[in-house]
């Protein structure tokens, strides 16, 4: 189901050169909470966290594409405002080397760019968030596109995937709500809905029938090429050898057969 875009309301410009910063403690104490949140998301959100995260870094592997793909980081975006902050269930950073491991990602700090692709996946604690400020904090932050799955939508307001993406222009607007598929223009896959409706992952084309594979199914998929592979050649060398056989049978039977004459 398409949806009329609606357009974010969008941050004013500040300046970045701190006045007055907050101090370090209200700093952490407002992460600390936000982590002692997230830690009570349940086991389904870490295992829809977990496995978009391994289907999508098997997708920038097959793309030869230099990105960290991040979760569970605090992403800051204003040094004088401590509540200017998210932490992303799973976030991109196009450009940065994989091997990065940022425990906090501040945007104002020189190559610290805003992540360009962000998921959010709903929890019973935080729906009216994801739902209701989410959208307004990943256009402060500058996020190119956000993508908020719910596993159990209820209500006409309610939607298993939601996308905003901003324009040329600098607006951040839902641009696609509905069951999907649809298409993430910046991961250039298409989200797919699985195991009825309790996950999110991705495909190379828009009917889905190329799923992108976890690492654990792309072993088994290369084990299975390689077990047919080996079946194929030993088929190949049995036939060799029965075709041989055959050859020797028939020299021997034309040698008995001009002994005799």
């Amino acid at each position: 189901m398409q949806t009329p875009p609606v357009s974010m309301p969008q941050a004013s410009p500040r300046e970045l050169v701190p006045r007055r910063a907050p101090s370090e403690d209200v700093w952490e104490t407002l992460r600390a909470r936000d982590l002692e949140e997230k830690m009570g998301q349940g086991t389904a959100h870490g295992e829809a966290t977990i496995l978009f995260v391994d289907v999508t870094e098997v997708l920038l592997s097959g793309q030869e594409r230099t990105a960290h793909l991040g979760w569970d980081v605090f992403v800051e975006w204003d040094p004088n405002d401590p509540r200017a902050r998210v932490s992303p269930d799973v976030f991109l950073l196009d450009g940065q080397p994989a091997s990065i491991a940022p425990s906090i990602w501040q945007t104002w700090l020189p190559g610290c760019d805003p992540p360009r692709f962000v998921l959010e996946i709903v929890s019973e604690r935080s729906r009216a968030k994801d739902y209701e400020t989410s959208p307004l904090k990943y256009a402060a932050l500058g996020t190119e596109e956000l993508v908020i799955f719910d596993a159990k939508p209820r209500g006409e307001e309610a939607f298993a995937l939601q996308i905003f993406q901003r324009t040329a222009r600098g607006q951040f607007l839902r641009v696609y709500a509905g069951p999907g598929p649809v298409e993430s223009t910046v991961l250039r896959a298409w989200l797919v809905v699985t195991d009825s409706g309790a996950r999110v992952r991705l495909a190379r084309d828009a009917e889905a029938r190329d799923l992108v594979p976890t690492r654990k199914e792309q072993a088994q998929a290369a084990t299975q090429q390689a077990q047919a592979a080996t079946q194929q050649a030993q088929a190949a060398t049995a036939r060799a050898e029965t075709a041989e056989a055959e050859v020797r049978r028939l020299r021997d039977e034309l040698a008995r057969l001009g002994a005799k004459g």
